[in-house]
């Protein structure tokens, strides 16, 4: 392989071990990312869950003079009752007067452990009017922002959420009024997201770093790999080489012994069997010459439809012959930039193979169609055989269907093979589909950022043949 060829594969080996390595890790940071702070929220939900309910204990276990009087302190003002909102403070009737018993030791301790959190409670009756309020666990909240806080929990009809920044939850009560708790959790959302962003910032940190560290020892750890591989490919190239001698010499003494016993069954078995090997031999060393530079082919601009027809063109006799019947939509103005002679040969293989397995008096389908800025080729061709198995292995280095690629029809089993290389030498791709148990279809698809698709396409034309149709 030459030195530039080596460059290439350890630059492309390199890519794909990164590519991969790099997705590994980023799934893994994903499920660290999401694991941390999926487990933050629901830590903290459930904290805020278990300060609630301590505050509906306390609340529930005090006596009203434990909580702040009704109506002293912020008792309905006149021009609050006036005002526009749905909601009023209806203030406490004059006799009704507090309870001054004492807290229970439980309810002491349960106020000792919620002193540091804020939070009010509302009281509302079935006119929407306040009856009761506590702001006494809560600093810089305007009793405007509490009813506005709660107009909008009463309008969305929810027992327990989040609105504004406060966990909110309705507290059973014996009468028939309804009591909401509004719980501060401003701060610990605030925490939430700051674990969030912290958290990403150090993964993309994490990731930068691992990246450079895969780049920096992903040479050395694909070394074995690369080499392995020129050693198989300078095996190929020099065992094709090798080969062509022998064969050369098994010609010429058929030749010679033709020439003596003249010809018969056993000298036609050598030579057929000369150029099945013969035709091997080049197929394996095309295979090796475009793997080692596959790169090097120069992109010149072509229209697509023509191409297609100059490569079909070499095998209308041969269907003919055997009633086979071509079906062509091949519309014209497709101008596409790549390696003409790729382009060719690539299609050439489709054609030949399509001619080759499709039997006497089946149907072949050629169409060139545009996809966005790619070209798309689809070939369909009948098949005398039953086809079954992995469509996809049809690409593999001598692979055989059992019954439907046999070397009763020629074939040596590398043909689909060149085809996928040269697929990618045009930056693009080749699939193959079986379309019930008789027919297959391959697609061709040369990518945009080797295709260049110009001019406006021409009325799609019907090019069968006369006599193919006949």
């Amino acid at each position: 392989m030459t030195g530039h060829g080596w460059l290439m594969m350890i630059k492309t080996l390199q890519k794909k071990y990164i590519y991969s390595a790099m997705i590994a890790v980023t799934i893994v940071m994903v499920i660290y990312i999401a694991a941390i702070n999926i487990l933050n929220v629901y830590s903290a939900g459930h904290d805020a869950e278990k300060t609630m309910q301590l505050i509906i204990a306390e609340e529930t276990q005090s006596a009203p003079a434990d909580r702040a009087p009704k109506g002293s302190g912020n008792a309905a003002r006149p021009e609050e009752a006036n005002q526009d909102d749905k909601l009023s403070f209806v203030p406490a009737k004059p006799d009704d007067k507090p309870s001054l018993s004492p807290a229970k030791p439980e309810t002491a301790a349960i106020r000792e452990s919620l002193a540091p959190e804020q939070y009010f409670t509302v009281t509302v009756n079935n006119d929407g009017e306040i009856t009761e309020k506590d702001f006494s666990h809560i600093a810089q909240m305007t009793e405007e922002e509490a009813y506005a806080l709660l107009e909008k929990v009463l309008q969305n009809g929810g027992k327990t959420g989040i609105a504004d920044g406060y966990r909110f939850q309705k507290i059973e009560t014996p009468s028939m009024e309804r009591r909401y708790l509004f719980l501060d959790s401003r701060q610990q959302q605030a925490a939430i997201f700051r674990t969030l962003i912290v958290t990403l910032a150090v993964s993309a940190l994490t990731w930068v770093l691992t990246l450079l560290l895969v780049i920096f020892f992903s040479r050395r750890a694909i070394a074995p790999v690369a080499e392995n591989i020129e050693r198989q490919k300078q095996f190929v190239t020099d065992a094709g080489h090798e080969i062509k001698t022998p064969l050369a010499i098994i010609q010429s003494n058929a030749d010679v012994l033709e020439l003596h016993v003249g010809s018969n069954k056993w000298i036609d078995n050598i030579r057929s069997q000369i150029t099945r090997l013969s035709s091997l031999t080049q197929e394996l060393l095309m295979l090796s010459r475009m793997e080692e530079s596959a790169t090097g082919l120069m992109s010149v601009s072509f229209d697509a439809g023509s191409a297609l027809l100059e490569a079909l063109s070499p095998f209308r006799e041969s269907a003919q012959i055997r009633g086979i019947r071509i079906h062509e939509d091949i519309p014209g103005g497709m101008t596409v930039v790549c390696p003409r002679d790729a382009y060719l040969r690539l299609l050439s293989i489709l054609f030949e193979n399509a001619v080759k397995y499709t039997g006497d008096g089946g149907n072949i389908t050629v169409i060139l169609k545009r996809s966005g800025n790619d070209i798309v080729i689809i070939q369909k061709n009948d098949t005398a055989a039953e086809m079954s198995g992995d469509p996809d292995r049809l690409f593999d280095r001598f692979y055989r269907s059992d019954q439907a690629r046999t070397q009763s029809n020629g074939g040596i089993g590398i043909g689909l093979s060149v085809a996928r290389a040269l697929s990618a030498q045009l930056g693009g791709s080749i699939h193959a589909e079986y379309i019930g148990d008789h027919e297959i279809m391959f697609t061709v698809r040369v990518r945009g950022s080797r295709a260049r698709l110009s001019g406006s396409e021409s009325v799609k034309k019907d090019r069968r043949d006369a006599q193919n149709q006949s």
